[in-house]
């Protein structure tokens, strides 16, 4: 028993000494929560509405259904096309 206590206290100093030594971490923009335990929560982006689309929100190609990103899709008569085979093509 004596040897368990003994290996806790050693590993309770390594541990600290590990976290004195370790490189100062630039401070978060995050707002704390939970202080005791070091939890933290990220605050609401003031600038971007709830509702507003994501520009890398994924869209179905019109023509065979595949996901892919917005910001990479092919648009024709307001329908997202995944290539421009598609495109041309239509949908179905």
């Amino acid at each position: 028993m004596k040897y368990l206590v003994l290996l806790l206290v050693v590993a309770g100093v390594l541990w600290w000494i590990q976290r004195r030594w370790q490189a100062p971490q630039a401070p978060r923009q995050e707002r704390p929560w939970g202080w005791r335990w070091g939890r933290t929560q990220e605050l609401p982006a003031a600038d971007a509405p709830e509702n507003a689309v994501r520009e890398d929100a994924l869209v179905a190609c019109s023509r065979c259904g595949v996901l892919i990103p917005k910001s990479e899709a092919k648009m024709r008569d307001g329908r997202y096309f995944c290539c421009d085979d598609h495109r041309q093509l239509g949908s179905q």
